[in-house]
């Protein structure tokens, strides 16, 4: 064992050796080649000097080769592949130890023949240990000398020369050498990349839509990577003579060459992939090829992100708003909202938004109304971006879809129909209960009623009664959220049926307080209540006979527009199908047919479905013989299998023209009808508008009327020759005198210690200046009488302080000074505003307006009650009468400050008077124009105009008086205006007063 384990260390040693010496010769041998190389290409490049010939660079490259192929085999392949254990490398042993090489040599026989079984000369054990006694030898050894890489050291001069010297020897040489040299070829080209070039320089010049700066590249390989339409300019130093010459581009022009201060410059405009080379003509010599890399400009991109939805529904007047994102990798130049069907595609333009980005983020609202879409249809909505690349055409990016599924409208309003049919309908029942109950009563003859009522009996029928007025108000509940869904529904009627459940509710609560609340039944009251009962339900049945009578007039006429529709598409597929015989087409005009004759028939059917007195009072039925036109059809499709199809176009013609008049007869029956039903409802609106004129007319004038009297006086001087508006500068200077004084004081409590504070004091203080403020108010706003109050009480409280300061209450010593200040002057100010008022004398003139604005408001109430108590049908939202009231409200308040000689909130009140008015004129004015409209045929939607006044709603409840702001000839201007009106921001407001003052703030910062 001991035998077999020197064996194997003997075979590593040498096998470590071989190694090293590998490793040697390779380094020593690639030190040589380089060497030899660096010698051989600097005499290459200067033998390269005795002639340009192709052949005589050629023989040069490959005599060089030969020498590096040959040293390569000399250096490297022969030593490493000789016998690992040569003479010298027993030498090298020998040198290490005598006899080393030869014990070496001998072991490693030994170990091979011990190995092949061969016989020895020797025991087996003689030759084991003379191997074992080898191996130790050797590893007693540092065998790594024998081939150090240190010696490697001595060609590092010679590399290092033979580099410097070829290197020196490039430089001097022609450069076109140096090129095909290293160049994989070994034949150079006499027509080919044969022109050197140095220097290469390239300006790019980009569209002028990408508005990019140019941009020049210095050094580069010329190649050319831009847009397409970039204007490129090539320069670069020709390496030898240059005469004249070209730029060939790669299936393209040739662009002349010029040539100034030793440069070639030459340009061209990148279109397209490819390449391009210089040429110099005079000696026929070429550049190498320079690549041309036409970078495309990309398409926008484009998405619509919300709704998110792929499919919405939507009612033919509602809106839906598109948030949509678009982004261009230069700029966008135009946006569009397309839609399609299955019949046609449109587009709409989309304003584009100032952006210093090329994305585009932005949302726009769109609605079907402005289509002309039939019920249920489907439409297909999507955002386009159009770049502005003015080289190879505007690119278009295509957003995703979105999908708009249209409301059923028509079913929608059919439903809304028969709930107000249904409505009718119990309302008639309720009406004849009301009538039977009625005469049972009136039959009865006075003499013979007995002395006892049987109330029971008649609480009974009167309960029925009430379920049944009960359950036609909760159909007339669904009725109007019908129609508030229903785009087809008018919304004069709309207002209407408001205004009746407002009615009906009204007598539904008395009903159940007459009938529940007493133990003993109030019979003369509830007869009274039936009498008007009576008269409501009469009325309201009127009103909903009327809708429903114009609502089938309008559905008639919508019939014959699509039956209308119908003939021109027929029309159209006759014009086809003379131009060639198509089966296809033949198909379809035959389904197209079957369609007007289902149509035609549902048309004959509404029209019979008119009342008499429609048909005989409002319609033409000579206009009528355009349903009967069975047979014309039948023999328009005979005429179309026949191919005559200008016979079947002709007849085709004459029944839409019949149609046409029938549809004209519909029209002006129904805006006869229209017109003759709200006729009367017209006039009373008429009526109201110009009495709510007369009444804004008269309370402009008794406003300017009290503004006159402000004015007189603010310029006319008093006894002492003082004007009311110097007396208030004078009067706020003392208050503001007031308000320092109190203040310092409160500064010198509030620095006191501790012990000596006086918490009650400081509070009394700190009330005082907030008082003082308000009297600057009061003063401000020309409102004496409680400026006169405000004085009067500070006056008192100040007293109250000086003596408790002069007793040296607490703290209050220290600021006794301050405090006796401020109480003389709020005594002043007491005193000079008693003297004022005493002095004016002008409590009858207020007094005259006050009793006229009394006379105004009157007219105000009385138009407002008389509104409330108007008829049944009366087309007119309740917001009418709030706004009547508000302004009788507002004419009462200005009553009271007119008596108060309150001149500014006199003033305030009668322009929200004013405001109000003008409010209530607009909305019976904008009734009537929908009455009008309606009457037409051509009534609002009621979901648009609920949705309209939805988005109009203001919160109420807040004080909204007008509070007046000086003039700026009244008032101080600038920096110290400005610091007035913050400080009298920090104090407090008159009772009742302090959301007038915000909103004088409010606007005053505006």
């Amino acid at each position: 064992m001991e035998s077999f384990d020197s064996r194997s260390r003997l075979a590593n040693i040498v096998k470590s050796l071989k190694n090293q010496k590998d490793k040697y010769l390779l380094f020593k041998g690639s030190s040589i080649i380089a060497v030899l190389f660096s010698i051989t290409i600097a005499l290459a490049s200067l033998l390269s000097l005795l002639s340009s010939n192709p052949y005589y660079y050629a023989f040069l490259k490959i005599l060089t080769l030969l020498v590096l192929i040959s040293a390569v085999f000399r250096f490297i392949i022969a030593p490493i592949y000789t016998k690992a254990v040569s003479n010298g490398f027993l030498a090298e042993l020998d040198n290490l130890s005598p006899g080393l090489g030869e014990d070496t040599l001998n072991a490693l026989e030994l170990t091979e023949s011990l190995k092949q079984s061969r016989a020895l000369g020797t025991s087996d054990d003689l030759a084991f240990a003379h191997i074992a006694k080898t191996t130790l030898r050797l590893e007693s050894f540092d065998l790594s000398s024998l081939y150090p890489l240190s010696k490697l050291k001595k060609y590092f001069v010679p590399l290092l020369g033979g580099i410097l010297f070829a290197l020196l020897a490039i430089i001097f040489i022609p450069a076109n050498f140096p090129s095909y040299f290293f160049s994989l070829g070994i034949i150079p080209s006499t027509t080919g990349a044969n022109l050197e070039l140095a220097n290469i320089e390239i300006t790019l010049k980009y569209p002028e839509y990408t508005k990019l700066e140019p941009q020049i590249f210095k050094g580069g390989s010329g190649d050319v990577k831009a847009i397409k339409g970039t204007e490129v300019q090539f320069e670069a130093n020709p390496l030898g003579s240059f005469k004249e010459g070209s730029l060939l581009v790669e299936n393209g022009v040739s662009v002349p060459v010029i040539k100034t201060d030793g440069k070639i410059k030459a340009g061209f405009t990148v279109l397209n992939n490819g390449s391009f080379v210089i040429t110099e003509t005079s000696k026929g010599l070429t550049s190498e090829s320079f690549k041309i890399v036409a970078e495309a400009d990309k398409e926008p991109q484009v998405k619509i992100s919300s709704p998110s939805e792929e499919t919405i529904e939507l009612g033919s007047e509602e809106n839906i708003e598109i948030l949509y994102e678009a982004e261009d990798d230069f700029n966008i130049s135009k946006l569009t909202l397309t839609w399609e069907n299955q019949k046609t595609q449109s587009e709409l333009p989309i304003t584009i938004k100032e952006t210093k980005t090329n994305i585009i983020k932005d949302k726009l609202i769109w609605g079907p109304s402005g289509t002309n879409p039939a019920d249920g249809e489907t439409i297909k909505l999507r955002v386009l971006a159009y770049d502005n690349d003015t080289i190879s055409g505007p690119k278009v990016g295509v957003s995703n879809p979105i999908t708009i599924k249209l409301k059923d409208a028509r079913s929608k309003h059919k439903e809304a129909l028969n709930y107000a049919e249904q409505l009718m309908e119990e309302l008639i029942d309720i009406l004849g209960d009301e009538i039977n109950l009625t005469h049972e009563d009136n039959d009865q003859n006075p003499k013979s009623i007995p002395s006892v009522i049987d109330t029971n009996e008649i609480l009974k029928k009167q309960k029925k009664l009430t379920q049944k007025i009960e359950h036609a108000i909760s159909t007339l509940d669904i009725t109007l959220s019908s129609m508030a869904e229903d785009e087809y529904s008018d919304y004069t009627f709309f207002v209407g049926l408001t205004n009746m459940d407002l009615r009906l509710n009204t007598l539904s609560d008395e009903r159940k307080y007459l009938i529940e609340s007493f133990a003993k039944l109030d019979i003369g009251g509830l007869q009274n209540l039936m009498k008007r009962e009576i008269s409501e339900f009469e009325d309201d049945i009127l009103l909903l006979d009327s809708m429903l009578k114009g609502d089938k007039l309008i559905d008639s006429l919508r019939s014959s527009s699509d039956l209308l529709n119908e003939y021109s598409e027929l029309s159209e597929l006759l014009d086809q199908l003379k131009e060639g015989d198509n089966s296809e087409i033949g198909k379809q005009i035959q389904e197209k047919l079957q369609q007007i004759k289902e149509l035609m028939s549902q048309l004959a059917k509404k029209i019979d479905g008119l009342s008499g007195d429609i048909q005989e009072g409002f319609l033409n039925q000579d206009a009528f013989e355009a349903l009967n036109m069975q047979k014309k059809l039948d023999q328009i499709s005979k005429l179309a299998q026949e191919g005559n199809i200008e016979q079947a176009l002709e007849m085709l013609e004459s029944m839409s023209q019949s149609l046409q008049n029938m549809m004209a007869s519909l029209e002006n029956g129904m805006q006869s009808f229209g017109s003759s039903m709200m006729a009367k409802e017209m006039s009373k609106l008429n009526e109201l508008v110009s009495r709510i004129e007369n009444i804004e007319r008269e309370e402009s004038s008794l406003k300017d009327k009290t503004s006159e009297v402000k004015k007189s006086l603010l310029e006319n001087p008093n006894s002492q020759g003082e004007n009311l508006r110097e007396f208030i500068d004078k009067e706020m200077k003392k208050a503001k005198e007031l308000t320092n004084n109190l203040e310092e004081a409160r500064a010198k409590i509030a620095n006191s210690s501790p012990i000596e504070s006086n918490p009650d004091g400081a509070y009394l203080i700190e009330k005082m200046i907030e008082k003082t403020e308000q009297l600057n108010n009061w003063l401000k706003a020309m409102e004496f009488n409680e400026a006169q109050k405000n004085a009067k009480s500070i006056q008192e409280s100040t007293q109250g302080l000086s003596e408790m300061s002069n007793l040296n209450f607490g703290n209050l010593g220290k600021a006794s000074e301050e405090i006796n200040n401020a109480s003389r002057l709020a005594k002043k100010i007491r005193s000079d505003l008693e003297r004022f008022g005493a002095q004016e004398n002008n409590e009858g003139q207020f007094a005259d307006m006050a009793e006229r604005q009394d006379e105004i408001q009157g007219e105000t109430g009385d138009l407002t009650e008389e509104l409330s108590e108007l008829g049944s049908g009366f087309f007119v939202s309740p917001a009418l009468g709030e706004k009547l009231g508000q302004a009788e409200d507002f004419m009462g308040n200005a009553s009271q400050d007119l008596q108060g000689s309150q001149v500014s909130k006199a003033i305030s009140n009668q322009e929200e008077a004013l405001k109000a008015l003008q409010e209530a004129k607009q909305q019976a004015q904008d009734m009537l124009q929908q009455m009008r409209m309606s009457a037409k045929g051509n009534g609002s939607p009621a979901p648009m105009m609920l949705r309209q006044m939805q988005s109009g709603q203001s919160p109420q409840g807040s004080d909204n008086r007008y509070v007046e702001i000086p003039e700026l000839d009244e008032s101080q201007i600038g920096r110290e205006f400005k610091q007035r009106i913050l400080e009298a921001m920090k104090g407090g407001s008159p009772e009742g007063y302090i959301e007038l003052n915000k909103k004088y703030y409010d606007r005053i910062i505006k």
